[in-house]
């Protein structure tokens, strides 16, 4: 695949290399031991000599976008970091966030 660096355009051949990928899923349930997952959107990272502790930090905010482009409603979410494997789906994770969002930006829990 073709990806664009800060260096320029060069080729990568996927099959030579585990990729990150982050996951965005609804979590949905009334047990929150036993929640349903959604899939609702995932990426792959482009990492070129990056390590995960310098690739995690775009996580959220791509979480963040993701929702608020897709209109998504009041609802629990999680955001995973982690590697696909061969079929691509997430296989082994590296972080993760959970999100409460309102339908139209994050729930911030209130100072106390």
């Amino acid at each position: 695949m073709w990806v664009g660096t800060a260096r320029g355009m060069h080729y990568i051949d996927d099959q030579d290399r585990e990729a990150y990928c982050f996951t965005l899923t609804r979590l949905v349930g009334d047990d929150p031991v036993d929640l349903d997952e959604c899939v609702i959107g995932s990426v792959q990272v482009v990492a070129e000599e990056q390590t995960v502790e310098q690739v995690k930090p775009g996580m959220r905010g791509w979480a963040l976008a993701t929702l608020a482009a897709g209109r998504y409603g009041f609802g629990r979410y999680e955001v995973a970091m982690g590697v696909r494997d061969r079929d691509g789906d997430l296989d082994e994770r590296f972080g993760h966030e959970v999100i409460d969002w309102d339908g139209d930006r994050e729930l911030i829990p209130a100072g106390g």
